[in-house]
């Protein structure tokens, strides 16, 4: 049967590859409307001595070493792991799908992964621009997908009782999206990597998003699925995304960790669904992949709270391994 040899957690955001120096001016690439901020302004205005203390590029360019010294230990855990597979669960923000076609779950059962160039790179943020290398390449590219575990997925997630959009083709003119590209560009540097098998949730976009209890049972049939395939296989686990933004939220992101280091399902469901708005949504990616590595000690390796203007808005970055107890 196959093994699942190591668990990862990562978080996603261009904040780690674009430098330090785009900080600040990336802080207003947000719209306060939807995050609910009413009082940007005066929010700015009016921040706390210690918040303001936390806006200094030092303190950015401190930060940014320490979440990249992160990146490079999970990808040196990850390489290191000889997975044959490495199952991801991320998000897509209309890049694999376009916006009239949001499934709540999606499988991807083909052979091979595309990452395009993105066509209004020149039409985006500049801070976005600065890290578009960590995100898709100039030039059109190619990964192995595993279409043996992508299909064996397909079956038993359906078998357990979950709807899932197999995508059985990489669509034509549509490009694997970032928080799988990272993975493949950030922990494996863009060098050899395994075959793929990306798990497409809709956390953003209403009204098809699973609510977070529902992910952990996702999570659970995807491990009885991998522990059920029969491969002589090494699979690795991803989470990809998070943690909360664009309002960072240290409490909540330290609550989501030490629930999933303890493997409790309760304190997940017991966080009010609303919560999962926006980026912050992304947390699911990182609960499903929790609730599939039952039994593996989770290390955190380092949560950086990443602020970027005085309304307190920002990104809790977080990368973490779930490795066999000893």
């Amino acid at each position: 049967m196959a093994e699942i040899v190591l668990g990862v957690g990562t978080s996603h955001s261009p904040s780690l590859s674009m430098g330090p120096e785009w900080w600040e001016r990336h802080g207003t690439h947000f719209d306060p409307m939807l995050e609910g901020i009413t009082d940007f302004d005066e929010r700015c205005a009016n921040a706390p001595a210690w918040l303001r203390a936390e806006l200094d590029e030092a303190v950015f360019r401190r930060k940014h070493e320490a979440t990249a010294a992160a990146i490079d230990a999970l990808g040196a855990a990850l390489r290191a792991s000889r997975a044959d597979v490495v199952v991801v669960i991320g998000d897509d923000q209309k890049e694999m799908f376009p916006p009239d076609e949001l499934p709540a779950l999606a499988l991807f059962t083909g052979d091979r992964l595309i990452d395009l160039p993105d066509p209004n790179l020149t039409k985006l943020p500049p801070s976005i621009q600065a890290a578009q290398w960590a995100l898709h390449g100039p030039e059109p590219s190619e990964w192995p997908a595993s279409h043996a575990l992508g299909d064996h997925l397909a079956r038993e997630l359906v078998a357990s009782d979950f709807d899932v959009f197999a995508l059985g083709k990489h669509p034509a003119q549509r490009t694997l999206g970032h928080a799988f590209t990272f993975v493949f560009r950030r922990l494996y540097k863009g060098g050899a990597a395994p075959a793929m098998v990306p798990i497409f949730l809709n956390t953003y976009y209403p009204p098809t998003q699973m609510r977070a209890e529902r992910c952990w049972r996702l999570g659970r049939a995807i491990r009885r699925a991998i522990d059920g395939w029969e491969s002589d296989a090494r699979v690795a686990v991803v989470g990809s995304g998070g943690l909360s933004h664009f309002m960072l939220d240290p409490d909540l992101d330290h609550r989501v960790l030490d629930a999933l280091r303890a493997y409790d399902a309760g304190a997940i469901a017991r966080i009010p669904e609303a919560t999962f708005r926006s980026g912050t949504s992304e947390i699911k990616n990182w609960i499903v992949a929790g609730a599939a590595l039952e039994g593996f000690a989770m290390r955190l390796v380092d949560y950086v709270p990443a602020y970027r203007t005085g309304a307190a808005t920002g990104i809790g970055l977080a990368f973490a391994l779930w490795e066999k107890a000893a």
